[in-house]
């Protein structure tokens, strides 16, 4: 192989290479903002769709998204997270298209996801046979996440969401959990535990919240395990948007009245 050629074929293959990169979604310089939890969607619409997700530390977020799963060209920001809300934040994708699917990933971070937009009554409305623009849509209805174990649920590996990813997230538009996201799990972590994963030095120079009512942290620590341990769960979130209510097991085990 003469030396021209080699330069040749490396010329080609490296712009080669930074177009694909571009198309992808370039992601720049490493960003010391490292996402631990989520993305997890929610508020869906005809235009928008939000994203909540926790970092390490407070820091700027970056979300590349595109209808084209090999173009993610169009960018989101998250200016910060909040350490008032233990590191997490919504970032809200605007302007987007009805009733279409969109691709996004986390700059700097394989965390990636999919979701369709909610039609548009517009699109739909016709004066003689349809004046109001309804239409159809599908709908995922549960209540309960227990990892717990035992005999109340199917433990830790959650079975069913294997399931729903599989054969039910690319059908539906939303989803409806009607309760107990959550089971009691870690509620005991203590304040000076989430003190030191945060990067804080002292309860005083922790939020307002945590110093009056510190146990919020072990709330919080039970969502954060949820996630980590079940990541079929997270798959799901990171898909499928979702409405949600508190039932009990968000506050206590099992309130009656």
């Amino acid at each position: 192989m003469t030396r021209l050629f080699r330069t040749s074929v490396t010329l080609f293959f490296g712009l080669h290479l930074t177009f694909f990169t571009l198309a992808l979604g370039q992601d720049g310089e490493p960003t010391d903002t490292r996402v631990t939890h989520g993305p997890m969607l929610g508020r869906p619409a005809a235009d928008s769709m939000s994203l909540w997700l926790r970092t390490a530390r407070p820091g700027r977020v970056v979300v590349f998204y595109g209808t084209d799963k090999n173009d993610l060209s169009k960018t989101a920001t998250l200016k910060s997270t909040s350490i008032d809300r233990d590191n997490t934040g919504i970032l809200t994708l605007t302007g987007l298209q009805p009733n279409t699917r969109y691709h996004y990933r986390i700059a700097d971070h394989q965390l990636s996801g999919s979701f369709r937009t909610l039609p548009r009554a517009a699109d739909f409305r016709n004066a003689s046979g349809n004046p109001e623009g309804l239409f159809n849509f599908r709908f995922e209805f549960a209540c309960g996440n227990n990892q717990r174990g035992g005999g109340d649920s199917a433990g830790p590996t959650l079975p069913v969401f294997d399931t729903l990813n599989a054969q039910v997230r690319d059908k539906v538009n939303f989803a409806i959990l009607n309760g107990d996201w959550l089971y009691e799990n870690r509620r005991d972590y203590p304040a000076s535990e989430w003190l030191h994963q945060v990067g804080l030095g002292s309860l005083g120079q922790a939020p307002d919240i945590v110093q009056k009512t510190p146990t919020v942290v072990g709330v919080w620590e039970n969502y954060k395990t949820y996630l980590e341990r079940g990541r079929n769960l997270s798959e799901w979130h990171r898909h499928v948007p979702s409405f949600y209510t508190a039932d009990d097991h968000e506050m206590l085990n099992d309130i009656y009245g």
